[in-house]
């Protein structure tokens, strides 16, 4: 079911934490290009598998939490992700907001994609 709710285009850098299916922890950087309280979308140069559960984190805005890989697809030369967040990001906060008003681009309202 997708909701309407409030989303973000942002340009700031986060890293993505995980075990691979031989349990080496990975971790890798990426961009975070758009945020909502369910997800976001962001780039990477490594792919990673649908249905990977990563803990993401920023120094922006500090650890986002865990979040499911929705889908990896190939975009020029990085892959483009869509997470979907284990439990809500409250971007209400007023922290959060403050800091959300640095690094957004534009705010608008449209149906959440993941």
């Amino acid at each position: 079911m997708h909701r309407d709710q409030e989303r973000f285009s942002v340009d700031f850098p986060v890293y993505l934490s995980w075990q691979d299916k031989t349990g080496v922890l990975r971790r890798t950087s990426a961009v975070c290009t758009d945020l909502s309280e369910s997800g976001m979308k962001l780039f990477t140069m490594d792919r990673l598998e649908r249905l990977t559960v990563v803990v993401v984190g920023s120094e922006v805005l500090g650890r986002l939490g865990h979040a499911t890989i929705q889908y990896c697809n190939r975009v020029r030369m990085k892959n483009q992700l869509g997470l979907r967040f284990a439990v809500p990001f409250r971007l209400s906060d007023p922290a959060r907001r403050r800091i959300l008003e640095q690094v957004t681009s534009k705010v608008e309202f449209v149906p959440a994609l993941f």
